[in-house]
């Protein structure tokens, strides 16, 4: 996962300092065992409940071949105004009260394991972050609470030919339990 920007936009228009701790998600998998989780890109990564991470230098860098600036290093999260479907997270702009806009959404990631969990994190008050239009979100450190979802899938109801759509649901709608 990659924060991104289409080039020629100011970054510093998506650049924020948090006033309060700001609720954000993650996907990955949480350790029953050991009580901890992995982000799903990151597997050597490991977030401890209640612990906040080593800082790290959020850098704007360019990709002149595909028109785009990013944050490559950082930690990546979804805003809770991000919606979820056939595991795929969506972009927070284009919501609709009849869940259709996902036929023209663009999808933001796609996660191919269905074992996938879902964590809640926390970017501190007082922490760099920067949140583009669509709720993808880059920060300096990062906080998780120790709740997750199970199995993300679970959430969805099961469809049943192309005659019945299921909902997108918001992450922050999804509820969560406590892993620890």
């Amino acid at each position: 996962m990659c924060w991104k920007i289409n080039f020629g936009e100011n970054p510093e228009k998506y650049h924020k300092v948090a006033e309060e701790d700001i609720i954000v998600f993650k996907f990955g998998f949480f350790n029953k065992e050991k009580s901890f989780f992995n982000p799903y890109f990151m597997l050597d990564t490991v977030y401890i409940p209640n612990v906040r991470s080593k800082e790290i230098e959020l850098t704007i860098k360019q990709n002149r071949l595909f028109l785009y600036l990013y944050i490559e290093e950082g930690y990546h999260s979804y805003s809770g105004d991000c919606k979820y479907f056939n595991k795929k997270v969506y972009d927070k702009v284009k919501i609709n009260k009849y869940n259709k806009a996902y036929y023209d959404n663009r999808y933001i990631e796609t996660f191919h394991l269905p074992a996938s969990h879902l964590g809640e994190f926390i970017i501190p008050k007082g922490t760099e972050y920067y949140e583009n239009k669509v709720g993808e979100i880059v920060s300096s450190q990062l906080i998780w609470t120790g709740r997750y979802q199970d199995n993300v899938m679970s959430v969805m109801p099961a469809m049943i030919g192309l005659r019945k759509m299921p909902e997108i649901v918001r992450l922050k709608d999804i509820e969560l339990c406590v892993g620890v």
